[in-house]
C-alpha cells in the first residue's frame, strides 16, 4: 500500500509540473520560431508587425563562413593560447632580468617593446581565430 501511495504522490507531481513544462517549451519555441515563422524572405504582413516577418540576422552564407572558422578558434583557444600565454611569461620575464642594465643606458621602453608588447598583442588583443 506505501509503494502505491508514493506512486500517487509523484504522479500528482508530475500533474503538476506539466503546465509549467509546457508553458517553458512554449516560450522556447515562440523565441526560436517567431510568429512569422521562419523568415522565407517574403513580406506578408501578419498581426504582430505589419512591416512583415523580421530578416534574419545573418545570411546562411556568413553562417557557414562562421561555421568554417570554428577549426581555427578551437586550434587557436587550445594549442596557440597557452603557448603564446607562456611566451608572454618568458618574456616578462627576460624584461626584468633587462631592465636593471637598460634602464640606465636608454630606458626600458625599448626592452619592454621588444620583450613584452609583441607577445602581448598575439596573446591577447589578436581576435580569437584570427592569426
Amino acid at each position: 500500500m506505501g509503494m502505491h501511495k508514493s506512486r500517487v504522490r509523484a504522479s500528482s507531481r508530475v500533474r503538476r509540473a506539466r503546465p509549467a513544462l509546457l508553458l517553458a517549451v512554449a516560450i522556447a519555441l515562440s523565441q526560436a520560431f517567431p510568429a512569422g515563422g521562419l523568415a522565407t524572405g517574403a513580406s506578408a504582413p501578419h498581426a504582430l508587425n505589419p512591416q512583415g516577418p523580421p530578416e534574419p540576422a545573418i545570411s546562411l552564407g556568413e553562417f557557414a563562413e562562421n561555421a568554417g572558422r570554428a577549426g581555427a578558434i578551437a586550434f587557436d583557444a587550445i594549442l596557440v593560447r597557452p603557448i603564446s600565454a607562456l611566451a608572454l611569461v618568458t618574456g616578462c620575464a627576460f624584461f626584468a632580468i633587462s631592465a636593471p642594465f637598460v634602464a640606465p643606458v636608454e630606458g626600458v621602453k625599448g626592452s619592454l617593446e621588444t620583450f613584452v608588447y609583441p607577445q602581448y598583442e598575439y596573446t591577447v588583443k589578436r581576435g580569437l581565430g584570427k592569426f
